[in-house]
């Protein structure tokens, strides 16, 4: 892995019956290690289901909002099944991917500081 704070995303091969490479993410708080069979696309497909399966309304545009690099993954899922979305990024400084939908970020803010703005925007809209 790589210095402390920096994203850094690549696959270790357990030895697991199933072969799959799992992904380490590590972020300025934390180390994530996932299963290709979890991770945030994942909960955001399960999510949607979920809301599919109870008949409540599937909002067709969507914010999500990430400190590391497999944040984004929640965002894609969404943009590759028709939904519109836009994903904040609180730690732009770590580079922004190139991605097929808007990345929002705050000239100033980062971390919670940035994640309030946005959220505090998105209530205002909302009222």
């Amino acid at each position: 892995m790589g210095a402390a704070g920096a994203d850094v995303l690549h696959a270790i091969s357990p030895d697991e019956p199933s072969g799959e490479a799992l992904r380490v993410d590590s972020s300025i708080i934390a180390v994530d290690i996932e299963h290709p069979g979890t991770g945030k696309d994942v909960g955001a497909q399960r999510f949607v289901d979920e809301l599919l399966e109870i008949g409540a309304p599937v909002p067709h545009r969507w914010y999500t909002m990430g400190d590391s690099r497999s944040d984004y993954t929640m965002a894609t899922w969404l943009h590759e099944n028709g939904f519109e979305v836009a994903h904040v990024d609180v730690r732009p400084a770590d580079g922004v991917p190139s991605v097929p939908y808007p990345v929002l970020t705050h000239p100033s803010l980062i971390n919670d500081d940035s994640g309030a703005h946005f959220l505090a925007q998105w209530a205002e809209m909302v009222g």
